[in-house]
């Protein structure tokens, strides 16, 4: 490599020391690996691309560090920017391209790390004519989370103008900017704050009853919080007049509390902790760890114990810079500083989209480096929820002990946000509703049948009764049950001669109404499983999903061919099209599927990464619907408006539920649900009993209805 002046020989930050002294623990362990991939879809000039990468490098000395030790002292050299050239690999020659290139990466993220040879990898994978991956691959010692953001950001504005404005200032600003923190009134300042936040040395938490030790990888569970909720919880934040990231570090705390079954709970909060607006200009690794405690004082209510929380996460805040290394040697913890004190809480609220001219870039995350106990990261808020994800060290919990943490912690959050904020936080519930049934006993209960019946047996069942009942309304007209089985039977012919059977997998994209719940029930009888597109989702994104989901059919609704060929030319996948067209069935198709069978799948966002797909099976599905109707008291006399998009899991109970009780389904457009006097209007104009919306659609109906508004 071509030598480095002396002049970019930099010290390390406590952070990059802390990494250093880690790694070298354990020279060969992959576990500070970080890695990302950006998806690219569309047409990109992949040498004006490379071109801005190299600007970037040359700009984010980070990057190019390479490390070694002189008297023992641990240093950071910075190579040229031109030693670190972007590899290619083409794979769109592969029968499955994706796969290829996360076998690649998954594989690449286990190679042990030099750092004395640098660890900065970057590769674009080529998967298809305008779908390709850049993938990068960097050890945690050189930059941190919040310095993500600033490289990628800076690749987008050099991509679109290699002079742009905004280099990023000298890599020895952190070190210098660190040097200087530490001898100024702040550093004291912080330093007696936490030796004196904690009475006595306080009892590390854990989740899981093992003691842990190094691992080489982490355990992974993501899950989207669902809208309805998000909603509830920020109305609950305003009603307590706190911060969206106060209620959901308080709410996470007070569950570690709970669960743990401790007096107080312990957090680990990951801070930038850079003091000055120059220093959070610079990527570089300058995160910090911090303790945050976290307790719920008998009876307090919600909002009294938020507000309290809000104090404590401020003071928190205020001392950030404080090395949490040295926080932990200053309780005590001397010989085991690098322990983490609790699980970790972080709050990312950022872009993840980039544009490089007629190209989307979408931002995967593959790896953020070590996880001591758990950490449990909320992202972007998504069109359908919150994105929350958990990973865990695998030598102290299972794959099945991290999904229960994670629905436990949903349950709790749903539990806050239903509760409201004068409910006594010390009398709800943390436990999943089936681990409190001695105290819920109906809440349990939820077997009403043993015999699996599916929903278009059930269905059919309503129509043999009382055919001329109507089924669907929509904008356009209504069908009887007696005609929508019918519909849905001819409709199932077709997609099984398109090639459809149990377990294939059919998009659908198609308004919500009667084709659109007809298309439901013919799927369900091909027995294959339905997957919900978004029609006013970008092109490039919608065509992702198709891909990722490799269904066997697509399923278009009225006047659709035009989008439907479009979503095809961009797509790679090119699944057979049935276009519905209205046929009717007077003899019906026998019904294929059993219950252990997919029934749909229906994709987060990906405003947070990858979209990831939620996979219901019918028995689970079933046991939801008849939960539902049990709870409403569904009967064939009521009216129930579905208003969800058709890509919230909301919408499967809100179509369905109705239809398995002989009720009538009511199905508004999205100006419709969108507008509060015209949603509400329709409880009188169609003797609506059963209808659904979130807490801010209600407050705008009742500010209009007091302001005087029908």
């Amino acid at each position: 490599m071509t030598s480095t002046p002396p002049a970019r020989q930099l010290p390390l930050s406590a952070a990059q020391r802390e990494m250093w002294y880690g790694q070298q623990a354990d020279p060969g362990n992959p576990v500070f690996t970080m890695g990302d991939f950006l998806e690219l879809r569309g047409p990109l000039d992949t040498a004006r691309f490379t071109a801005a990468w190299q600007g970037v490098l040359r700009e984010a000395g980070a990057l190019r560090a390479l490390f070694t030790e002189r008297d023992g002292e641990p240093l950071q050299e910075l190579a040229d920017a031109g030693d670190f050239p972007v590899e290619t690999l083409d794979l769109s020659g592969k029968p499955r391209p994706r796969d290829a290139a996360e076998a690649f990466m998954r594989q690449d993220l286990l190679v042990p790390p030099d750092l004395t040879a640098g660890t900065l990898r970057s590769v674009l994978l080529r998967l298809g004519p305008e779908h390709l991956l850049f993938y990068i691959r960097v050890n945690h010692i050189l930059v941190d989370g919040f310095s993500r953001v600033l490289i990628y950001n800076r690749l987008a504005a050099l991509y679109a103008d290699p002079e742009a404005e905004g280099a990023f200032p000298d890599p020895r600003t952190l070190t210098d900017d660190e040097a200087a923190y530490a001898g100024t009134p702040k550093y004291l300042k912080e330093q007696a704050f936490w030796r004196g936040r904690f009475e006595e040395q306080p009892e590390p938490v854990s989740l899981s009853q093992r003691p842990g030790g190094p691992a080489r990888s982490s355990l992974r569970c993501e899950a989207v919080l669902p809208a309805a909720t998000v909603e509830r919880l920020r109305s609950l934040a305003w009603d307590a007049r706190v911060t969206w990231q106060t209620l959901l570090i308080a709410a996470t705390g007070a569950y570690v509390q709970r669960a743990a079954g401790v007096d107080r709970a312990l957090l680990t909060l990951a801070v930038p902790a850079r003091a000055t607006a120059a220093a959070r200009a610079v990527p570089g690794m300058r995160a910090n760890f911090v303790p945050h405690p976290v307790r719920v004082l008998p009876g307090r209510t919600v909002a009294d114990f938020l507000r309290d929380s809000a104090g404590e996460l401020r003071a928190t805040l205020r001392h950030q810079n404080y090395r949490g290394d040295r926080i932990r040697r200053d309780l005590g913890f001397a010989g085991d500083a690098g322990r983490s004190l609790g699980p970790t809480v972080n709050v990312l609220e950022s872009g993840f989209d980039y544009a490089f001219g007629a190209c989307t870039g979408l931002l995967h995350n593959l790896s953020t480096g070590p996880v001591e106990d758990m950490q449990i990261i909320y992202l972007d808020a998504a069109e359908e929820g919150y994105a929350v994800r958990l990973d865990a060290n695998p030598s102290r919990y299972t794959p099945e002990e991290l999904d229960l943490h994670q629905r436990r912690l949903f349950a709790w959050l749903g539990t806050l946000a239903e509760a409201g904020p004068d409910a006594r936080v010390d009398q709800l519930d943390v436990l999943l509703p089936e681990e409190s049934a001695a105290v819920r006993a109906g809440w349990g209960a939820t077997a009403i049948e043993t015999a699996y019946t599916g929903v278009v047996e059930r269905v059919r069942a309503v129509a043999a009764g009382d055919p001329e009942r109507t089924a669907v309304q929509d904008p356009q007209g209504s069908v009887s049950y007696g005609e929508l089985v019918g519909l849905a039977s001819a409709l199932s012919r077709r997609l099984v001669a398109a090639g459809v059977g149990p377990g294939s997998r059919v998009a659908m994209l198609c308004e919500p109404g009667i084709p659109f719940v007809t298309g439901i029930l013919a799927i369900l009888g091909a027995g294959a499983a339905w997957i919900p597109l978004d029609l006013r989702a970008p092109l490039t994104r919608t065509a992702s999903l198709l891909d990722d989901s490799r269904p066997d059919a697509l399923y278009t609704g009225p006047a659709l061919d035009h989008t439907a060929a479009q979503l095809l030319d961009a797509a790679s996948s090119t699944p057979p099209v049935v276009t519905w067209n209205g046929s009717h069935d007077t003899e019906l198709a026998p019904p294929a599927g059993d219950a252990d069978d997919l029934a749909y799948i229906i994709f987060t966002s990906g405003s947070t990464g990858r979209p990831k797909g939620a996979m219901v099976h019918r028995a689970g599905m079933v046991n939801h619907l008849l939960a539902k109707t049990d709870d409403l008291n569904l009967t064939a006399d009521d009216v129930v408006i579905h208003n969800a998009p058709v890509t919230f899991d909301i919408s499967v109970w809100q179509m369905l539920a109705p239809l398995i009780t002989g009720a009538r389904l009511l199905v508004v457009d999205r100006h419709t649900a969108a507008d509060p006097q015209e949603l509400f209007g329709r409880i009188t104009t169609h003797h609506v009993t059963v209808l659904e919306v979130v807490p801010s659609l209600l407050r705008a109906a009742l500010d209009a209805w007091n302001n005087g508004l029908p």
